[in-house]
């Protein structure tokens, strides 16, 4: 049986798809509808190109569009192999191969050649759909950040309209009326995130795990689990630090370079706001965290720098969690790597 490697671009129109061989030798190329009958037409198209083949069929998880042909993959018979990508880690890739041509049908090739690499280094994952009431917490979580945003810009409005001394008072009541209305709306929803996970009993076993660490409460709990989901897509902790963008990022070359560390921010900044302050709370409440910061601090690293590397040990310390089952024990802190600049 023959492996066929299949990238596609997803749009929310289109599908464009490019085919390589095992030889990474290009099979042809097509463009499909985005939805049901287009599923159905691709699926027959590779048939006809190899009836006996086992096709790959990998494309990137950006927004919302990719997830029913994701889905129609997985769903098909046992010739068709799913995979889902990082975005930064296909772009990684085409850098890397020093692409400079970006259109659809480049992109397409770019996540093709990506994934035969992958297969040929034995590091191809097939994708699974999510379980229905992670989905759902994603929902909840998403429409909670978005509410978070706004209310937060009403509240900068709101501010500076009261340090202004020529505003209406009619503005400052109408701004305040909104502010209050958004800031009902998180609680409800908090309410209703809480609600959820209490319902499903993987979630809530989650939860419970999560918040057994000092300074992790249910928000940041829910955060986690609706971005990251089953952590059996990662085989190690550091793999989580680089998919949420908080992997150290140093600029240094012989005597002249000298640039401050920082952090990759290619990643998911949700879930790196969502955590940041939880790894302040444990710096002051969780011994283990807060002698590890401290080191850090003697060493002479900046405040955010150690807080970036207590964010990175916080991460180690949940996968551990998470993958005994058992709640966190301030006596079993995994170690984490101090030389990193983080």
């Amino acid at each position: 049986m023959a492996n066929v490697f299949v990238g596609v671009d997803v749009s929310k129109a289109e599908l464009v798809c490019r085919i390589l061989d095992e030889k990474g030798r290009e099979l042809g190329q097509e463009t499909f509808r985005n939805g049901s009958a287009g599923f159905r037409k691709f699926k027959k198209f590779l048939l006809s190109l190899d009836p006996e083949g086992r096709f790959f069929v990998s494309m990137e998880a950006t927004g919302v569009y990719y997830r029913n042909f994701a889905r129609f993959i997985f769903h098909s018979n046992d010739r068709f192999v799913p995979g889902v990508f990082n975005p930064a880690s296909v772009k990684a890739f085409a850098q890397s191969r020093l692409s400079r041509t970006k259109t659809d049908g480049q992109d397409a090739l770019i996540i093709a050649r990506y994934a035969l690499d992958l297969f040929r280094d034995d590091a191809f994952r097939p994708w699974e759909p999510e379980r229905a009431e992670v989905a759902q917490l994603r929902q909840l979580v998403a429409r909670r950040e978005q509410l978070v945003e706004t209310r937060t810009a009403a509240q900068n409005r709101l501010q500076a309209l009261k340090e202004d001394g020529d505003s209406l008072d009619f503005v400052i009541e109408s701004v305040e009326k909104e502010y209050a209305h958004l800031d009902e709306q998180v609680r409800e929803i908090d309410r209703k995130i809480s609600a959820h996970m209490d319902r499903h009993e993987g979630l809530k076993k989650d939860k419970e795990l999560l918040t057994s660490i000092p300074g992790i409460g249910t928000t940041t709990a829910a955060s986690w689990l609706a971005h990251l989901g089953d952590l059996s897509q990662f085989d190690k902790p550091s793999q989580i630090v680089a998919h949420i963008g908080i992997a150290p990022r140093e600029r240094q070359s012989g005597s002249s370079v000298r640039g401050r560390p920082q952090i990759c921010r290619t990643g998911i900044k949700e879930l790196r706001k969502a955590l940041y302050l939880p790894v302040v709370a444990t710096t002051r409440c969780n011994p283990a965290m807060k002698a590890f910061y401290q080191r850090l601090l003697a060493r002479g690293k900046q405040k955010k720098v150690a807080l970036i590397a207590c964010m990175n040990k916080l991460i180690h310390i949940i996968w551990a969690i998470l993958k005994s089952r058992k709640p966190f024990d301030p006596g079993r802190v995994p170690p984490v790597p101090e030389t990193q600049p983080a």
